[in-house]
């Protein structure tokens, strides 16, 4: 049984820090839990990135009542969108409005530009002349980082010489919807990005669907761009709702993915078009254990925007369930168990575990 717990952030629209229940947001979409336990937000429509922790000298309360937020990086940002953190402890920023993705620093100080030359476009080659047209998600898959773009997914990879190169590896400047090798499938706006089993899932938000992104290399090389082909695993090009099998499940706008391997996920929540806003950060409490062996086959949570719910899909039982939400589209921000609690377009997804988090204490 799911419960739902808002951490930080109300109705309020804004940017002001401090413990979760004064803290506003401005359209959080994004989240990425970090090494010590803190929670990064993607501030999008603040043009911040948050962090979310621990009160300092906290009695060591479950993070949805003892959650302090604050800003860590407020200047030159243009709606950040997905976050990854990369294996040297920097921390992967799409920054969409400028079609750019840009590092932070470990110690989350210094800001530096990884790849786009600021204008808007499709163009591949060195990272430093690379156009992007509006980056949404980003993963690390072995040493690549991919990222969807516009309608595509690109990849940024290293070349021998040791400079950062862009190349597209799958979908093109146009939407559409089909499955197969790279240069043939199309996306319509995707999204979040999951290392998943040595592949990768995606949401293809504009498709309402999740899709299966199966990547490979040549067998005589490491390195170098990976070659891609695109399964569709769940949902078609047809906004739904309806749970059940792979083949006949129907999402509708998915916007977040998560492994369901942990007992506690966050979600984050986005404005609801043309309603009174919500900017908030919750929390739900999950029941789902996965023994090593089954790992490969573990469950995802999908943040199901569309349907403000959050959907399980399990690959071992090839189905799609409702945990939380209501299908009949009910927007809300009632707390609770899964069967009262309500969403306002939940956007994005982030595992976290309570061993894990600790106190942040600043200078």
């Amino acid at each position: 049984m799911a419960v739902v717990v808002t951490v930080a952030g109300s109705y309020r629209l804004g940017g002001e820090d401090g413990p979760g229940e004064v803290a506003s947001f401005n359209s959080p979409s994004e989240l990425l839990c970090l090494p010590d336990g803190s929670l990064l937000v993607a501030d999008t429509a603040g043009d911040r990135i948050r962090r979310v922790c621990r009160l300092p000298g906290g009695d060591g309360a479950p993070l949805p009542a003892g959650a302090s937020v604050e800003t860590i990086s407020a200047k030159g940002w243009l709606r950040p969108m997905g976050m990854a953190l990369l294996r040297d402890g920097g921390v992967l920023v799409c920054d969409h409005g400028h079609n750019r993705v840009r590092r932070l620093s470990p110690d989350l100080r210094t800001v530096s530009v990884y790849a786009g030359c600021g204008l808007r476009g499709s163009r591949d080659g060195p990272a430093h002349a690379a156009q992007f047209a509006g980056p949404r998600g980003v993963c690390v898959w072995q040493d690549v980082v991919l990222i969807t773009d516009g309608h595509s997914v690109r990849a940024i990879w290293r070349a021998p010489g040791g400079g950062l190169h862009v190349s597209t590896v799958a979908g093109g400047p146009h939407e559409g919807y089909s499955d197969g090798p790279g240069a043939s499938a199309r996306f319509c706006r995707p999204g979040a990005l999951l290392p998943f089993s040595g592949s990768v899932l995606l949401c293809d938000t504009g498709n309402h669907c999740v899709r299966h992104l199966l990547l490979a290399r040549a067998e005589s090389s490491a390195l170098g761009v990976p070659t891609v082909s695109v399964l569709t695993l769940c949902g078609r090009a047809m906004a739904g709702s309806a749970d059940g099998d792979l083949r006949d499940a129907q999402l509708s706008a998915p916007s977040g993915i998560a492994p369901l391997s942990l007992t506690e996920l966050v979600s984050a929540r986005a404005r609801a078009r043309g309603q009174r806003a919500e900017q908030r950060v919750r929390y739900a409490s999950l029941t789902c254990h996965h023994p090593p062996a089954r790992r490969a086959r573990r469950a995802q949570l999908i943040a199901d925007s569309g349907n403000n719910a959050l959907r399980k899909l399990s690959l071992q039982h090839e189905a799609v369930a409702t945990v939380a939400g209501s299908l009949e589209r009910k927007w809300g921000v009632r707390d609770g168990s899964a069967d009262v609690a309500l969403l306002n377009l939940p956007r994005g997804l982030a595992p976290v575990s309570y061993t894990h988090l600790r106190a942040h204490e600043t200078d």
